[in-house]
């Protein structure tokens, strides 16, 4: 699922609300350093921190809700989570392990959004949100249903700024999600 905004200046007002800041000088295409970008995972608190790995049960109903934020005082211009979904084995509910190429079911769609500038402001901080809910399965030919145990699903969040130059437009950074 892609998603495509153009920023306004409701949208700035509104996000300085939200405590995303704005800038009202407009994108620095000079920008002489990269975007900083954070991956949170929401925690039993109910709050959000900073996280580079984390597990979910894969054959529960449990999720895992994460945030991306991505931050630059020069004007951010972009956002985008994608996840991997490839596991080499996938065990039946009656514990037959199969060995393979498998594709892990009920993994997000990638997200994107993109932002313009709009009567010379920008933001500076833009969050974006998703869960990773089980169960997430996998397929055995011909007509088995099976789980990813002990596969992970990589979450990369990229963040782009402004500036024209490729080293320090944009930062990567992922998240393992081990599935037990």
């Amino acid at each position: 699922m892609k998603f495509k905004t153009i920023l306004t200046l409701g949208l700035c007002t509104a996000a300085l609300s939200l405590s995303i800041g704005c800038k009202t000088n407009g994108p620095n295409t000079n920008d002489s350093t990269p975007p900083t970008v954070e991956i949170k995972v929401k925690g039993a608190n109910g709050q959000y921190a900073a996280a580079s790995s984390a597990t979910l049960a894969v054959s529960s109903n449990d999720a895992l809700d994460l945030m991306c934020v991505n931050s630059d005082p020069e004007g951010v211009s972009s956002i985008a989570l994608n996840y991997s979904n490839h596991s080499d084995s996938c065990t039946t509910g009656g514990g037959a392990i199969y060995s393979g190429s498998f594709t892990i079911d009920g993994v997000p769609a990638p997200a994107t959004q993109n932002l313009s500038p709009n009567q010379g402001q920008v933001l500076t901080s833009i969050p974006l949100l998703a869960t990773v809910k089980a169960p997430l399965s996998c397929s055995i030919p011909p007509q088995l249903k099976g789980f990813p145990y002990g596969a992970k699903v990589t979450v990369t969040c990229t963040g782009k700024n402004y500036s024209s130059n490729s080293q320090t437009s944009t930062t990567v950074k992922t998240l393992d999600i081990k599935l037990q």
